[in-house]
């Protein structure tokens, strides 16, 4: 019979993981919101959706998903996109723009974003926060919009993972 051994160690005497061994989720905070929100994001839009999530460790990671529904603009020449705030500092800007909703409706588009802050930085609570801003034109921007009345559902999730 083999004797199973851990950092040289019998497994009697290990009485924790070898350093190093992170990955683990700790917790998951999540906000959802139907509201519409409309605009001309000329400067930073508030979008009403944001997550507060106090970190155990200032070393550990904070993963940030959002699916995001019925975004859109009232013209063809009227772009936004979003940024996610970590606080009042921005923590990435998403580059892809949200335009035009044809006048026969159903192109609203449903962006999903993913943004790992590598260092939480603190264990402090912590505000991640979406915000809008137009890019061009002037016509109203929109968020949580629907054309068939059915509003849709936006979330952001903030995931601390151990380091």
């Amino acid at each position: 019979m083999a004797i199973i051994t851990l950092n040289n160690n019998s497994l009697s005497s290990v009485t924790a993981l070898p350093a190093g061994v992170g990955g683990k989720v700790l917790q998951v905070v999540q906000a959802t919101t139907g509201t519409q929100v409309e605009g001309t994001f000329a400067s930073e839009q508030d979008l009403g959706l944001s997550v507060n999530i106090t970190p155990s460790s200032s070393s550990n990671k904070i993963w940030i998903t959002a699916g995001l529904g019925g975004c859109g603009s009232r013209d063809t020449s009227t772009y936004w996109f979003l940024r996610l705030k970590k606080g009042t500092a921005d923590a990435g800007v998403f580059a892809f723009y949200i335009g035009y909703q044809l006048p026969t409706g159903g192109s609203e588009t449903y962006p999903n974003i993913n943004y790992l802050d590598s260092s939480a930085g603190s264990t402090s609570q912590i505000t991640y926060k979406l915000v809008g801003i137009r890019n061009s034109g002037t016509a109203d921007c929109y968020f949580c919009h629907s054309g068939s009345g059915n509003r849709p559902i936006s979330t952001l999730t903030a995931i601390e993972i151990e380091a």
